[in-house]
């Protein structure tokens, strides 16, 4: 690429102009204004060297092609010969017979022998003796394997091995698939087993120990967690988790007050225990912890966010003689079923009406107990927490 450097007029520095744009107008780099700048005359510029044309490209006749049809092509010879000398392949006979023998061999020919079914006076028969045809290399064929060694130039076929019955193959599948069968089997359901303790290990609220580990370590989970689907239930529709089955029935509102009546039933066969307990509501005591600070897993929320904590238990048509610090455990042998009253306290009455009016979709988050589960050979009482939804026009008065 050809410049020249001119020197701007109005900031004085240089620029690069190319031939090309000689005695146009161009912009200076450096300030930006227009600078007219001289033809390409001014200059002692030389002229650019022609660019030789290229070579033109070799031209193929097409109609030239060759066939492996066509007569050979002539070629000169050293030795004289007009065509060349072509190996030509001949077909190897077997039992060749020499024609004088065949025919003083041959036997006398009696009109009619052929249709008594004599060979010797066949169609077949009256064929040239030369003549090789397919049905004498059938013939070749079928003799040297009933009798080894009597075709000339063949080698002896009592030589070979025996041949591998099709036997083997069949016993080594057999035997596979005893092997392979059970092995499947067994792989699949290891496979389930690891997918289900996958899936309990997604719902930590669906199964957690109560072990004490100390005031400084106790065990616990995450309190607002997502529930799975298969935690959650709608009014009037059982679920079962360990040896726990709930039925929510109705959620009442008396005085500022909401009221989910619960009935539990114990599934299991040989435990006894309370289903819900004060503990579980109480902030610092839930479910034994010793924690102060910690929230409880028990608790109302909207679609909005807002959340009501607390409350006390009750039993229906069975007033607490106690009040509200007396503590409630509803105890179930086994099979045995109670009704329990979960009530939000006095206090919250402002909550109550805010979530009320919002006609937002609620959820009740019910920490219960679920059974016994064992934890390094000891035996703890096992939680679960379930929830319960419900919208605002389905709570009745009371």
């Amino acid at each position: 690429m050809q410049t020249v450097q001119l020197k701007c007029g109005s900031c004085n520095n240089l620029m690069a102009i190319h031939v090309d744009h000689l005695g146009a107008q161009v912009h200076c780099p450096h300030c930006q204004s227009v600078v007219q700048t001289p033809t390409r005359s001014a200059f002692q510029i030389p002229e650019p060297e022609p660019v030789p044309a290229p070579a033109p490209l070799p031209v193929f006749n097409r109609d030239i092609r060759e066939s492996i049809f066509d007569e050979p092509a002539k070629v000169d010879d050293l030795f004289g010969n007009e065509e060349p000398s072509v190996p030509k392949s001949e077909l190897p006979y077997l039992n060749k017979r020499d024609p004088a023998n065949d025919a003083a061999a041959a036997p006398e020919r009696r009109a009619g022998d052929w249709l008594n079914g004599n060979d010797a006076a066949s169609p077949k028969s009256q064929e040239s003796p030369t003549a090789y045809s397919a049905h004498d290399a059938m013939t070749a064929g079928i003799q040297a394997v009933q009798n080894p060694g009597s075709v000339e130039g063949e080698d002896d076929l009592s030589k070979l091995g025996k041949p591998r019955s099709s036997h083997d193959s069949g016993m080594v599948s057999t035997i596979l698939m005893i092997f392979l069968i059970p092995y499947a089997i067994l792989t699949t359901m290891y496979i389930v087993y690891l997918l289900s303790i996958h899936h309990a290990s997604q719902d930590p609220l669906g199964n957690f120990p109560d072990i004490d580990k100390g005031p400084a370590k106790p065990f616990r989970v995450k309190h607002d967690l997502d529930l799975s689907k298969s935690q959650i239930t709608s009014l009037n529709q059982a679920i079962s988790i360990g040896d726990l089955e709930m039925t929510p029935e109705k959620v009442v509102e008396n005085e500022g007050q909401l009221v989910l009546h619960v009935r539990f039933r114990n599934l299991s066969k040989n435990l006894r225990f309370g289903p819900m307990s004060d503990y579980f509501l109480d902030s610092g005591k839930n479910g034994g912890m010793k924690r102060a600070g910690d929230l409880p897993y028990t608790f109302l929320i909207n679609k909005r966010g807002l959340r009501i904590y607390g409350g006390y238990l009750e039993q229906p048509g069975k007033p607490r003689a106690g009040g509200l610090g007396e503590n409630f455990d509803l105890v179930l042998g086994p099979g045995q079923a109670g009704n329990l009253m979960l009530v939000t306290l006095p206090s919250d009455s402002l909550k109550v009406r805010n979530m009320v009016d919002a006609k937002d979709p609620m959820l009740w988050r019910l920490q219960v107990r679920r059974g016994i589960v064992t934890h390094k050979a000891k035996d703890y009482t096992a939680f679960a927490v379930l929830g319960v939804s419900f919208t605002p026009s389905e709570i009745k008065k009371g």
